[in-house]
């Protein structure tokens, strides 16, 4: 009896055929009519057809992703599950198989569907107020289609506790070490000592439990390309402040996962690379990424995940997609001349990741999630706010009217509040989340 492929396995050869196209839309077209219509919808959502190059290179990276930690599995390597937050650099010099616990059941979830992974959390006792970014993970290990990880790192402590109580429940449930990164109340220089010690402690028992040691030369590899990287993805956020928009909306999904899965290899290199020419052309020209450009929004929070169709959605009816918290990476180039640098500046680099940064003092803490936003807001020239209120993030909505009126009295920006799930389309339909921001960018534009 032929053994049935795992999720990741599935979306490796999908992703394998994907990113092998030519430049072409037709071509991407004409595959997706021969899949499922979820997967050609989610393929099709994903790319932009003025921008094929940009959008062929991200997806390149979802794919050498998976078919990366496969073969690492199957050499016996032992497989890390990290929360999106905690970079991947470290773990790489370190020989292991790294996957983002995120990205291990939100990208086969846009690739091949399956609502039965979300229920099969709940139905093993799980609470659906957990996040769906992780349950889905979750339920294809309890339904049998993927292998449970060796090691997790759960970098959400102290800014998320639906992150922190379901990478706790897996290493009890299943007896996997699990490796706590705590992060400090306050986001100042005494706060940051503190939690570059805690990153060495982690990093020493991460040693402890592979058996294995940092190899420094590789290590260095990795960070040199992490800040090429880095440097690119600053200059765009620069290009980005350029009226008319010149990045197209999908861009900050895919730099979401380029930073968060790829950091630190030469493709993610190349993909930044490939957006800052394509931007730089555009403001040259004096050109948009796409015409008739009539707002530009910041979103507050993150994104809607389940129906990739909504970035071009939001372009054809003129909203430019300025900005989330989870495509913001105020990052340094790290110092790469000694192991201690280089250990030292990938904990400060952990520690001004996405959520890490915005969510773990008070909404207003020096450096949080107030202050982000306004500076955002301000340095990309916002006309409005929209906070798409993710079903699992009490921590947001506990804030969320206090952002808005500071949004509102300080800048003059309105806010948009919705309701839904990030990956849940059956929280509430893309319909209804259309409608509501149509009606409220006519308000505006």
């Amino acid at each position: 009896m032929v053994a049935r492929p795992t999720v990741w396995e599935e979306v490796a050869a999908l992703l394998e055929g994907v990113s092998a196209l030519p430049e072409d839309y037709e071509a991407l077209q004409a595959l997706a009519r021969s899949l499922p219509p979820e997967t050609g919808a989610m393929l099709e959502g994903f790319v932009s057809p003025k921008f094929m190059k940009m959008s062929l290179a991200g997806l390149k990276i979802f794919s050498l992703a998976f078919s990366d930690i496969l073969q690492k599995r199957a050499e016996g390597k032992k497989v890390v599950f990290r929360a999106f937050n905690f970079p991947p650099e470290m773990l790489l010099a370190l020989d292991v198989a790294p996957m983002c616990t995120e990205a291990a059941g939100i990208v086969p979830m846009l690739a091949i569907g399956g609502d039965r992974f979300f229920d099969a959390a709940i139905e093993a006792g799980l609470p659906d107020t957990l996040c769906s970014g992780h349950r889905p993970t979750v339920g294809m290990i309890l339904d049998g289609r993927e292998l449970k990880p060796d090691i997790i790192i759960n970098a959400g402590v102290g800014s998320c506790d639906p992150n922190a109580k379901i990478h706790e429940w897996m290493a009890k449930e299943w007896g996997i070490p699990l490796l706590n990164l705590d992060a400090p109340y306050y986001h100042d220089e005494r706060a940051l000592a503190y939690y570059q010690i805690e990153f060495r402690k982690l990093v020493s028992r991460l040693e402890e439990i592979t058996g294995q040691k940092l190899d420094y030369d590789r290590l260095r590899e990795t960070v040199e390309y992490s800040n090429q990287a880095t440097e690119l993805y600053l200059e765009i956020h620069e290009l980005k402040r350029a009226v008319p928009f010149p990045v197209p909306n999908i861009y900050t999904v895919l730099v979401q996962l380029a930073k968060l899965i790829w950091a630190g290899r030469p493709e993610t290199v190349d993909f930044f690379q490939i957006v800052r020419d394509t931007a730089k052309e555009l403001v040259e020209k004096g050109e948009g990424a796409f015409p008739n450009q009539r707002v530009r929004a910041l979103w507050t929070y993150s994104g809607i995940y389940y129906d990739m169709e909504i970035w071009r959605w939001l372009e054809k009816i003129g909203v430019a997609y300025l900005q989330d918290v989870f495509s913001w990476f105020p990052e340094k180039l790290i110092d790469t001349s000694t192991i201690d640098t280089m250990l030292d500046g990938l904990g400060e680099r952990t520690f001004n990741m996405p959520m890490t940064k915005q969510m773990k003092g008070g909404w207003d803490t020096p450096g949080g999630w107030a202050d982000d936003m306004i500076f955002l807001a301000r340095e990309l020239e916002a006309d409005c706010a929209i906070f798409s209120g993710h079903l699992a993030c009490r921590h947001a909505w506990g804030n969320f009217r206090l952002l808005r009126d500071k949004l509102r009295d300080e800048l003059g920006i309105p806010t948009l509040r919705l309701e839904a799930d990030i990956l849940d389309r059956r929280v509430t339909p893309v319909s209804v989340l259309k409608e509501q921001i149509e009606e409220f960018i006519s308000t505006i534009a």
